[in-house]
Formats: structure tokens, C-alpha cells, sequence
């Protein structure tokens, strides 16, 4: 090991140890706020305490009995700002007035100022009235649960502690809010900023409820150091297509994200951006990433494969595919790295000790790599996707069906929920098919494999059809859906070891029937062996569908794509009628969602069917 390496490993464990969670502040260690003027507890009635924040002043107003608000004047244009408050009741709410009477004229209320309503736990709910809101504003609000209204800026720190807080909605069309703006506010379960341009530093910092961080709307282009870091139980990210760079531990310490869709127009990762994200499996970049920063990706163990379509793109220090556990220095589990040729990015996988791998075989790989779980002949004859028949339920599978004795339609989504979730390594193969570790071997099916596939299917269908993790996007109810980028991304990475997905085909106003099928990647047009066919002109790349009613791949059952508009088409988005209007495509591959259940985990419901 290099001295120069030894060092980062060194950097790496102070980092991992805590140090790096070390409370931030700006670069030039100055205060992320100006100390509060007056903040002050006085006597109250009974045993609640009187509470005043921020400057008193001459120019006041009762809200009601037990609040009083407290304004600075404007010289030039007299308009009022709230810079302070005094409540004397728990639990209190507040409407911030539109007009505040002074010398007998109204003058407008246009903004709450630094430290107006800093501290004041007695405070429950407040009004903004669309008024941009100052740093420090509810700082350590610690009881504050609501606040309605919208506004357009939020200071520096001005929900900060702010523990009790249900909702950032009122944030929703906010253009600029500052650094650590929500730092701790560990109460609201998901972020949604759809006008937000300018996001301050550590912003979102500890919000360990938030579930879902969605700034897809936004025009950001940077996200800031700290700005997420510790959002412990974020599933889902929801990136601009403006974004160019993710700074220092942007997301850092994101326990529970799975994936992450990085935007085209990202160029740079920065240090430690992803670090000790435990459960992040996969990263979907584009070409221009130029540089990927030291720890970027640090300890993110369920890592075991990323793609850098730029083969020169720097990489940092442990930058990917190591992690710690009990303080020992570990290679991810089977860590591939993928890129375009020779370069900087297949000479890092080779000082580490990566298996390095080239995109242009990544298709074909993944076809071959499908393969053993293709159910080896059709359901024809065995009462399958037959509705004048009932289906088999097996005693020992009976009490686990939400469905049975009912007809349907057809089998196809457990047939494909069985596959994935072998292909997945969710569910082994001898489980359902007692000595049997291909399905492509199988020349028959007894009755238990069908009860088994059958009761997967009952569990499938009793959760929404469109419960999905992926679909199209429509303009309207009558214009045919087209690919997000996400979506076809997501698709692309299946090709490097991402898993397979049920992908479900049908008409948006139902009026056909949905048809369920597995998606093991995607291949682009100039890398298909068949590229100079018909059935190609007009489209960049197809999703390699397996059609689980028939025996063989089909090019035409394949998903044909166009990358400039997203548009698609395949031989099965058609009604009963062969009508291709208004059709959708979904990709559903959780397990949890495949057999969603309300009364038991996807791992329990596995163990529960398992044969006897």
C-alpha cells in the first residue's frame, strides 16, 4: 500500500469514527446565523412560563390573550416586519396579520424576521401568510407541529431543532432556502421542493423521519455539502435534470437508499458524497460524469457493481468498493466495475483488485446470465390462465392465498414473481421445485410447483396492479405513455447485475388485459447482433423481455425504445381489439411488493409457503 493510500485509510476510519458528523459550519468558520437580541423566559400565570423572542419594540399587536407580536419599521417604504413575540399559553397559535395599524395607518406585514419566534416552545402552529421567513426564525421551536401557508425564502437555521415539526410543505415553492434551514427536524416524513434554486448547506441535516426527498421539479444544480446527510430512512431520491454536482457528504450516511438516478448533466461526485449509504445497491450515471472524489461511495456494502461510462472519469481514493466492518478494511462482495475501454477507470479496477468488465457485452451477458430461469414450456393444457377452472391449492399453501377458490385470468404475474424472485436470489429454486436448479430444465410441473407460483400470484394481485417502482409517464389520458429516463436507465443497469423486474403491459383504460412478463435488461441497437432488421427502424434500443406464456425470446415481444422522445412500442400494448392507444408498461421488482401482504414480511411469507 502506498503511503499516499495509507493516509486516505487513515482519513477513511477517523471519517467512519464520527469525526465526519462533526457539527458543520461555513467554510470560513463563521456562525451559520447572528446571535438573538433578547430571548427571555418571564413569570407566567399558573405553571406556564411567558416566552419572548427576538427585539421588543413600540410597535406592536395582540393576536389574542396570550400572544403579542412585536414589528420594526421600514424607513423608506414603512412596511412592518415581525421581529419578536411574547406568548404566555401552551400549545398557542399564531396567524401572522396581513396589515398592522400604526399612527392610524395600515401598513403591510411583508416578512418574519431573525430570531422572532426563536425558542418559543410554548408555540404549536403558525400562519406565514406567504411571507418569506428569517434565519433563526423558529429556532429550537421544539413544540412547533404546524405551519401553514407557503413561503417564498427560508433563512439560515430557521427551523433548526425544530423536533415536533410534521411538514415541510409550507416549503414547497420556496426559491431559496438556507443553511441549516431544517438541521434536526426529525418529525416530517418526506421533502418535496419543487421551486427551491439556491439550497443552503447541511439544510436537511438529521431529518431521520423523511421517507421520500423528491427536488425533481427543482432547478438546482448543486447539492450541497451535508445538505442530506443523515436522512437515515430515505428510500427515494428524486433528482433535477439541471443537477451538475453533488458536494462533500451530500448524501452521506443515508442508511436505507437503495439507488440512486444521477442526472446527465452531473459531472462530479464529490468527496464522500454516498458514503456509508448501507444499503445502496445501484448508482445510475450517464457519460459525463468527469470525476468521482475520494470516499465518494466509501462503505456502501450492498454495493457490488458500478458503472463509469467515461473511461477516463478520475477516481478517487477508495472511492467505491470497499467497506469497513469491525474496523477491518473489506472489498465488496464480487465487486465488478464496468466502463467503455482502456483508461483511468479500468486501471483503478485493476489497483484494487476489481473484476473489470466492458459495457459493449453487457447485454449479451445478461441474456445468458437469464437464461436458467425461463419456465421451459407453455401453461397450455394444465389449467392455467383457464377461468373455467378453478386453480390448485395445496393444503400446505391453502391458509397463505388472499385468492383462492376465485378464477382469473391468467397466471403470467406469478410465473414471472416466481422467476424474478429466483433470478434475484430471493427465492431458491428447490423451494417450489423440489430437485430442480434450473427452470429451463423443467420438463413438467407438478401440482405443489403450480400451487406454490399460484399463491405468489394471489399475493401479487391482491396489492395494486400499478403499485410499481417504475412506468411510464403519460401527457394526457389518450396519448400513449413514454419511458422517463429514470426508468430506462434502470433498465440499462439491469444489463450489469441490477435484478430483474416483473414488467407488466397493458391499456391504461383497462380495456385490455394486463400482461405480466420480466425484463432482464436492455440493449442498444448498435451492439444487437439483429440491428439491421425491420423491425428495428425507427428506435435506438430494446428492453429484453421474456414472455413467461412461451418457450423462446421474441424480437417483436421485446419493448422497442426511442431515446429522443422515450416513445415505445411491442407487440403486446395492445387491447382486445389490437387498439395500441393508451397503454402503459410498469417494472415492479421488490419482493415486498410481489407478495405484499398486511400481515406478514416478504421473508416470512417465503418461509411460510415453503414445501413441506
Amino acid at each position: 500500500m502506498t503511503a499516499k493510500k495509507a493516509i486516505s485509510f487513515l482519513t477513511s476510519l477517523v471519517l467512519l469514527s464520527g469525526a465526519f458528523c462533526a457539527l458543520p459550519e461555513h467554510p470560513d468558520g463563521t456562525a451559520l446565523f447572528p446571535a438573538s437580541i433578547v430571548a427571555e423566559a418571564g413569570s407566567g400565570s399558573d405553571s406556564v412560563q411567558t416566552i419572548t423572542s427576538g427585539i421588543t419594540s413600540n410597535i406592536s399587536y395582540q393576536c389574542n390573550a396570550n400572544v403579542t407580536l412585536y414589528f420594526t419599521q421600514n424607513a423608506s417604504d414603512h412596511h412592518l416586519e415581525v421581529c419578536g413575540s411574547r406568548i404566555s399559553a401552551e400549545n398557542a397559535s399564531v396567524e401572522i396579520p396581513q396589515t398592522v395599524p400604526v399612527g392610524g395607518v395600515n401598513y403591510p406585514v411583508t416578512a418574519i424576521a431573525h430570531h422572532a419566534f426563536q425558542g418559543q416552545t410554548n408555540l404549536n402552529s403558525v400562519y406565514t401568510n406567504t411571507l418569506p421567513i428569517g434565519g433563526a426564525a423558529f429556532y429550537d421551536c421544539t413544540n412547533l407541529e404546524y405551519v401553514y401557508g407557503t413561503t417564498p425564502t427560508i433563512g439560515d437555521s430557521a427551523f433548526h431543532g425544530c423536533t415536533s415539526l410534521h411538514s415541510c410543505y409550507f416549503a414547497l415553492n420556496a426559491s431559496s432556502i438556507g443553511s441549516h434551514a431544517f438541521w434536526g427536524c426529525t418529525g416530517f416524513i418526506a421533502v418535496q421542493l419543487d421551486n427551491v434554486s439556491s439550497l443552503g448547506f447541511a439544510a436537511f441535516y438529521g431529518c431521520t423521519g423523511v421517507k421520500t426527498i423528491d427536488l425533481s421539479k427543482s432547478s438546482l444544480t448543486v447539492i450541497p455539502e451535508f445538505a442530506f446527510h443523515n436522512n437515515s430512512n430515505a428510500t427515494k431520491v428524486l433528482l433535477p435534470e439541471t443537477l451538475t454536482c453533488f458536494e462533500n457528504q451530500a448524501f452521506s450516511c443515508c442508511r436505507s437508499l437503495q439507488r440512486i438516478y444521477i442526472p446527465d448533466n452531473v459531472m462530479t461526485i464529490g468527496s464522500a458524497a454516498f458514503m456509508r449509504c448501507d444499503a445502496l445497491e445501484i448508482v445510475m450515471m450517464s457519460e459525463n460524469i468527469a470525476s468521482i472524489a475520494d470516499h465518494a461511495f466509501f462503505d456502501c456494502p450492498s454495493m457490488e457493481f458500478i458503472v463509469c461510462k467515461n473511461k477516463n472519469a478520475y477516481i478517487g481514493d477508495w472511492a467505491f468498493g470497499w467497506h469497513l466492518e469491525n474496523n477491518h478494511l473489506l472489498r465488496n462482495n464480487d465487486f465488478t466495475v464496468w466502463s467503455t475501454g482502456s483508461g483511468n477507470v479500468q486501471n483503478f479496477a485493476n489497483s484494487q483488485g476489481f473484476t473489470f468488465r466492458s459495457i459493449a457485452g453487457a447485454a449479451k451477458a445478461a441474456a445468458t446470465r437469464y437464461c436458467q430461469y425461463e419456465w421451459a414450456q407453455t401453461n397450455q393444457g394444465m389449467f392455467w390462465g383457464n377461468k373455467n377452472h378453478n386453480y390448485y391449492i395445496a393444503p400446505e399453501h391453502k391458509a397463505y392465498s388472499d385468492k383462492n377458490n376465485q378464477y382469473f385470468e391468467g397466471i403470467c404475474s406469478g410465473m414471472a414473481a416466481v422467476s424474478v424472485l429466483t433470478a434475484n436470489g430471493y427465492l431458491p429454486i428447490s423451494d417450489y421445485m423440489p430437485g430442480y436448479t434450473c427452470l429451463n430444465k423443467v420438463k413438467s410441473i407438478p401440482m405443489p410447483t403450480r400451487s406454490y407460483v399460484t399463491t405468489v400470484f394471489s399475493n401479487f394481485q391482491a396489492s395494486p396492479l400499478l403499485d410499481y417502482d417504475y412506468a411510464t409517464e403519460y401527457s394526457d389520458t389518450y396519448s400513449n405513455g413514454v419511458f422517463s429516463k429514470e426508468m430506462m436507465r434502470y433498465a440499462e443497469y439491469m444489463n450489469y447485475g441490477a435484478d430483474a423486474a416483473v414488467t407488466v403491459v397493458g391499456n391504461y383504460l383497462n380495456s385490455g388485459i394486463p400482461h405480466a412478463t420480466v425484463c432482464f435488461g436492455m440493449e442498444q441497437r448498435a451492439e444487437a447482433a439483429d440491428r439491421n432488421n425491420s423491425y428495428w427502424n425507427g428506435w435506438d434500443a430494446r428492453l429484453m423481455i421474456y414472455n413467461v406464456n412461451k418457450t423462446t425470446h421474441s424480437e417483436k415481444d421485446y419493448v422497442y425504445v426511442n431515446f429522443s422522445d422515450g416513445s415505445w412500442t411491442s407487440s403486446l400494448d395492445t387491447d382486445n381489439q389490437g387498439n395500441k392507444a393508451n397503454c402503459y408498461l410498469t417494472m415492479i421488482f421488490t419482493p415486498e411488493k410481489m407478495v405484499k401482504r398486511t400481515d406478514m414480511t416478504a421473508a416470512e411469507f417465503f418461509n411460510q409457503i415453503k414445501l413441506s
